[in-house]
């Protein structure tokens, strides 16, 4: 700037230049933005978001907190990251414990940041690490809230209903008070299914990481009284020392210890290891830490409160409980739907109950299934008592069966429905349990009492058939004024349609547990019977979807 000023011959108007010069340098250099004003810029910048290399996944929730406390920064000062940072960032990597994935959210690149900052950082370092430690906090309240996957999203028959708050608040609470663990660890499930799961998930990855249990080699089915090298795999396995006098024999201990293993396998209990047996004990710890991992994750998609009285079913354990005040009241068998006719995964209200109920085929069961055993015997609608319909409402009209040419039908040309009368041979036995939802699913008795024998139950067309129907309609009609165990039956014996609607409503919760922890602490798994884990640990390898202010 001198040899420009040498270059005037007026000393004044050289003086007046340079000042001129030196006000411009000193406006740019105040023109740098601030943490507060790079803040706002990135995040109302087009395109993908970035912020230390790696994709924001929140500019949405983020944007409308940084927004209402005018881009002040959360996690940064001048000086550099403030207390609650390394807080979050400790609460993160510790993101396994619950069945997260730490890499999930920016950890490796945050801690490197943060491991760095004994060198100066410049504003656009400092907000790479602020929006780096929102999105964070975000991404993990977000997952830890309602899971990272949207259940529906990778299965149409899967509803959620999972808790919901304000994560916008959450993090301004969190800006104010700096309680980032105690914020985050309050999103996670608390019920005791969720936390036995946990600790099962620390147990089974130690046994892992120690080399897991030997594998049985294949072979003819071992049973007591058999003398089997195997044998010695099998106490290994299933954690029973081996007596000196009993060497290589099956004995009695080993076989009620197989029968433990297969009650908690869902598995036939004999006591002998065949097939399937086999295939049980031969699932790595690794694989078992994966699905209760999975199933954790199937907790964050369940309300806070399943309901002070609530029914549970377990499609893949064929199993339902009467719950009561947090204590499991009642359980019975029950048969779901086959794999072609899946029961989706819900939750509902029980409102009614209906009595010697008739059954209103559906459609899709009347032209796939119906239909070829009516032309493969002509008396079936007879003997099982069914209705032969067209309309409906005051348009309803019965046909007589011996008018139609049923060897004509075909499944898309079949003009009618049909209803199925109370009696022995009805479908829906002698109770129906409602709950009414958009999947027409329900519980209900069944004349196909054989069934409950098997371990694998899945046999129905969607709907849940129960071992105990009647004594679970008296234990949800507690509560109805003049319903008890002897009016039930007195009202079944009258063969009358009766239908009687609950006083106190009770929750209903169709679900997909393939582990889980009973009260004696032991772990429970069951067949993927649906395909439904292997959908759910593909779609967990993806990187995590982006947030916007409707998931709040």
């Amino acid at each position: 700037m001198m040899v420009v000023c040498k270059q005037f011959t007026s000393r004044a108007l050289a003086r007046s230049f340079c000042l001129l010069m030196f006000c411009v340098l000193a406006s740019g250099l105040s023109a740098a933005p601030t943490a507060s004003e790079l803040i706002r810029q990135r995040l109302e910048a087009p395109g993908e978001p970035m912020a230390l290399s790696e994709p924001l996944y929140n500019r949405a929730l983020m944007m409308s907190e940084y927004e209402s406390r005018a881009f002040k920064p959360i996690w940064i000062t001048d000086e550099g990251a403030l207390p609650k940072a390394y807080r979050l960032v400790d609460t993160v990597g510790e993101a396994a414990l619950d069945a997260m994935r730490p890499e999930d959210y920016h950890l490796a690149a945050v801690s490197a940041q943060l491991a760095g900052q004994s060198q100066v950082m410049t504003v656009s370092q400092q907000v790479d690490l602020e929006l780096a430690l929102s999105d964070m906090f975000l991404s993990f309240a977000a997952h830890s809230l309602k899971g990272r996957i949207n259940p529906t999203s990778i299965d149409p028959e899967w509803s959620s209903s999972h808790r919901d708050t304000d994560l916008t608040i959450l993090l301004s609470k969190v800006a104010e008070d700096g309680k980032v663990a105690a914020r985050l660890a309050a999103l996670q499930p608390l019920q005791p299914g969720y936390l036995t799961l946990k600790q099962a998930l620390a147990d089974y990855r130690r046994i892992a990481a120690s080399g897991g249990w030997p594998g049985i080699p294949a072979g003819g089915t071992l049973k007591r009284g058999m003398d089997d090298p195997r044998v010695l795999l099998l106490r290994t396995r299933l954690g029973i020392p081996v007596p000196e006098e009993v060497g290589t024999v099956y004995d009695a201990e080993l076989e009620s210890a197989v029968k433990v293993f297969q009650r908690r396998h869902g598995l036939e209990v004999d006591g002998a290891v065949g097939r399937e047996t086999l295939a049980e004990l031969n699932q790595s710890a690794a694989s078992r830490a994966q699905t209760i991992a999975m199933n954790m994750e199937r907790w964050r998609w369940l309300p806070e409160s399943l309901g002070e009285r609530h029914i549970r079913v377990n499609i893949a354990s064929f199993e339902l409980e009467a719950w009561e005040g947090g204590q499991r009241v009642a359980s019975q068998s029950v048969v779901v739907g086959r794999d072609y006719r899946r029961t989706p995964v819900f939750s509902g209200e029980m409102t009614y109950l209906v009595f010697n109920p008739t059954w209103e085929v559906p459609s899709s069961i009347a032209r796939k299934d119906l239909l070829k055993q009516i032309q493969a015997d002509p008396g079936y609608l007879s003997r099982m008592n069914m209705q032969v319909l067209r309309g409906w409402g005051a348009d309803e009209i019965q046909v007589d069966p011996s008018s139609v040419l049923w060897s004509s039908m075909t499944e898309r040309s079949l003009p009618y429905r049909f209803r199925q009368l109370p009696g022995e041979n009805n479908a829906l036995g002698r109770v129906k349990l409602m709950f009414p939802n958009v999947h027409a699913v329900y519980l209900h008795d069944t004349p196909a009492r054989n069934l409950f024998a098997k371990a694998k139950r899945d046999f129905s067309s969607g709907c849940i058939r129960l071992e105990q129907p009647l004594e679970l309609s008296s234990w949800v009609l507690e509560g109805t004024p003049n319903w008890d165990r002897g009016r039930i039956d007195r009202e079944i014996a009258g063969k009358k349609i009766t239908t009687v609607k609950l006083k106190n409503p009770v929750q209903v919760h169709l679900l997909y547990w393939t582990a889980w922890v009973d009260e004696n602490g032991q772990v429970h798994f069951r067949r993927d019977i649906y395909g439904r884990d292997a959908r759910l640990q593909s779609a967990l390898q993806l990187p995590p979807p982006k947030m916007s202010r409707s998931d709040l």
